[in-house]
């Protein structure tokens, strides 16, 4: 399971995993958290090679760009 999670994007896995522990916290709205992490993701490098793979059919060669 690890090896399958870290071959994804690193960029998305840290936003992930800022969204998860901001859930965490006291009073943290955990949605609302998510959505801006994850739209800190939109338009990046990997964002558009992710897009191209899927529509290519290929696997994904993400750099954390």
């Amino acid at each position: 399971l690890a090896g399958k999670i870290a071959r994804n994007s690193p960029t998305a896995l840290a936003a992930a995993i800022r969204a998860v522990n901001a859930g965490y916290e006291p009073g943290a709205d955990g949605m609302e958290r998510e959505i801006e992490e994850f739209g800190k993701c939109f338009g990046t490098a990997d964002f558009k090679e992710g897009t191209s793979a899927f529509m290519e059919k290929r696997k994904a060669s993400f750099t954390g760009a």
